[in-house]
């Protein structure tokens, strides 16, 4: 069970030389718990922590209820004072470094956990480093075999459904294919590209070898592929416009002579989407099209 369960701490790697330490091999620090902007020593199990206070409700309510239970079970099993005063925390430190497991249910190893977490020592999953400004410091991260198991099936769920869509796009619906391309590389699809290259530039596409880039990319073919060919058509004619500048943006205020669309791209695209603007869209595709 503990073998299956494990959370293995692991330093991340160094961009050029995965097998390097991105400080060196072996590297170690000495952590502790530190002082939070309300002076308290930040511990990962108080429910009155600056952090959690300044959640909305009801999130606060909940997260301090959560709290609050894990630090009174935590103390009556440890037989330890563990609110922030507490002079539990006055020799509290570990040695940090690459490789060390903590077993998720041995209740010292699950408030090592909390402590590394809210100090920002460790980052709660690699991904956290690049999508959590919290932890974008951290030089070590938690790795649970099941977890990444799990992501990585259902990122592979995700990267087939996309391949399986864009074969059945090319086969079934040519036409539509070349108006997907379009509406994510921004080309007239009807001039600029053929189905057979729109197949191959979106196949390069959903297949781009970054993992971070695919996922995004998979995400963008799935999106625009669920659209209808009206609401793609709709971005076509205005990146056109936009192109040809009959629509310009000044300040972030897209607009066509004295008509305003909106503070932001997405604001003209939803503007000229709406069914009592169809007279300015059918008058721009006119335009565009000369």
């Amino acid at each position: 069970m503990y073998k299956e369960n494990k959370i293995v701490i692991k330093q991340i790697a160094n961009p050029d030389n995965p097998t390097v330490g991105i400080k060196y091999v072996g590297a170690k620090e000495y952590a502790t718990v530190k002082k939070g902007r309300d002076g308290k020593n930040v511990t990962g199990v108080d429910e009155h922590a600056l952090e959690i206070v300044s959640l909305p409700e009801p999130e606060a309510k909940k997260k301090t209820a959560e709290i609050k239970k894990i630090r009174e079970n935590l103390e009556k099993i440890l037989g330890q004072d563990l609110s922030p005063d507490s002079a539990f925390w006055n020799d509290f430190a570990i040695v940090l470094e690459d490789e060390i497991t903590l077993d998720p249910l041995n209740p010292r190893d699950q408030l090592i956990e909390r402590v590394l977490i809210a100090n920002r020592y460790v980052a709660p999953c690699e991904e956290d480093i690049e999508n959590d400004d919290r932890f974008q410091n951290c030089m070590f991260y938690m790795h649970r075999d099941e977890e990444v198991l799990t992501k990585k099936a259902v990122r592979q769920i995700s990267e087939d459904a996309a391949t399986a869509r864009l074969y059945s796009l090319n086969e079934d619906n040519p036409a539509k294919l070349k108006i997907v391309a379009a509406y994510i590389f921004g080309f007239d699809a009807s001039i600029d590209i053929s189905a057979e290259e729109s197949y191959v530039k979106l196949r390069e596409f959903i297949s781009i070898e970054d993992d971070v880039e695919r996922k995004k990319n998979v995400k963008s073919f799935m999106d625009a592929a669920a659209k209808s060919p009206e609401e793609m058509i709709t971005k076509q004619i205005l990146d056109k416009a936009i192109k040809k500048k009959i629509i310009t943006s000044r300040g972030n205020v897209y607009r066509r002579g004295d008509d305003i669309y909106g503070n932001s791209y997405e604001e003209a695209l939803e503007f000229l989407s709406l069914p009592e603007h169809s007279g300015e869209l059918a008058y721009l595709r006119k335009v565009v099209d000369k």
